[in-house]
């Protein structure tokens, strides 16, 4: 079964973040590479399930009440398809506790993820999905709350700095990375490691969970 599959040093997992609010899912898709194991190491399982608690804590309060976080998902994604089948986790689903009123389901917080590379190709983006009225400030600024960035530290954090669930004394080390296309010349460039990140204190917007859009079905994670 996924959930027991090893995670392997030096290979490649892609961990996918879900929320969901009627009819529109808001998906935060990241990679890491498996730097260190410690001890006896983890499965893909008992990873996704700390990766999706810690993700729970920060999303939850950022989320409108009508907006919830649905779980997350694992995949070792390294060297070429067909890959195994996902290690999905529901830890710390729930209701988002922003505020009862939504702002536009296109609206989102903002984190750029940063490498020591120049250029657009070299930065990660996630889009915080479906946040609350209460969580922006009066008319006239319309930016997001100090409350509102702190939580976007806590998601930075989880999303752009290693990280290293653990489980009794055995863990795996977790370096986020940006993963390229092929170039030009058909080949596949390696992976860049992310070494910080910025939160944006402007609202930014994601067209594809417009309220015009397209449903976008929920996957199961």
């Amino acid at each position: 079964m996924a959930r027991s599959t090893p995670i392997v040093l030096n290979h490649l997992y892609r961990v996918r973040y879900f929320c969901y609010q009627a009819g529109q899912v808001g998906i935060n898709v990241l990679h890491y590479l498996a730097a260190n194991i410690i001890g006896a190491g983890l499965n893909e399982g008992q990873a996704v399930d700390i990766l999706s608690g810690d993700a729970g804590v920060g999303l939850i309060p950022m989320l409108n009440n009508l907006a919830q976080f649905i779980g997350a998902d694992m995949q070792d994604i390294t060297g070429l398809p067909p890959y195994e089948v996902q290690a999905g986790s529901v830890v710390g689903q729930g209701f988002g506790t922003a505020g009862p009123v939504p702002l536009p389901t296109q609206t989102c917080g903002l984190l750029t993820g940063q490498t020591a590379i120049t250029g657009r190709a070299y930065r990660g983006r996630a889009y915080l999905p479906f946040p609350a009225t209460a969580s922006m400030t009066a008319a006239g600024t319309a930016t997001p709350t100090a409350g509102y960035l702190v939580n976007m530290i806590v998601m930075g954090t989880l999303y752009y700095t290693p990280v290293t669930p653990t489980v009794g004394v055995t863990a795996v080390q977790l370096v986020p990375v940006l993963v390229h296309r092929k170039n030009k010349a058909g080949l596949t460039p390696a992976p860049t490691t992310i070494i910080g990140y910025r939160i944006n204190t402007a609202w930014a917007t994601q067209r594809r969970r417009g309220n015009y859009g397209r449903p976008n079905p929920l996957p199961n994670p």
